[in-house]
């Protein structure tokens, strides 16, 4: 319901240069107790995030959710374009507070940063992956906090 939402939110950005969207969620996911507003937040952002690197005629956002063998109580969320993607430096340097790509006025560069510290306020972390060109995955590792692990 969080993933689906978030996505609710974006479409009207979305629309302004993706030409589609896919989220896959399987229905056997296992439920986690986490907080949902905060996880909206993150994943609107990081949604936000991958349309405004949408640079191609074809461009398209994918969300989805999943689990692994090694996380048997947690989720896997990712997101993932086919936008501009980033290089190394800029990989490195994605979550540090105030650190932007976007022109002047048009961010603070305080989201990813927010992002990284609710996620791990939640107990979960997140990681990306990018290269240039080729787009970008960020992936959220969640685990059910009522939950030992």
């Amino acid at each position: 319901d969080v993933i689906e939402r978030a996505v609710s939110i974006c479409r009207g950005e979305i629309q302004k240069t993706v030409k589609s969207i896919n989220i896959e969620i399987p229905k056997d996911l296992p439920e986690i107790y986490v907080d949902p507003d905060t996880l909206e937040q993150v994943l609107v952002n990081l949604i936000i995030n991958a349309a405004h690197a949408s640079d191609k005629e074809k461009s398209w956002i994918k969300v989805k959710a999943g689990t692994n063998n090694k996380d048997l109580n947690g989720v896997i969320i990712e997101t993932i374009d086919n936008g501009c993607g980033m290089d190394e430096e800029i990989r490195e340097r994605v979550f540090d507070p105030f650190f932007t790509t976007k022109q002047s006025g048009s961010g603070t560069g305080l989201g990813l940063s927010l992002c990284e510290n609710m996620i791990n306020e939640m107990g979960g972390s997140i990681e990306v992956e990018s290269e240039p060109e080729a787009g970008s995955t960020f992936r959220i590792r969640l685990y059910d906090s009522s939950k030992e692990r």
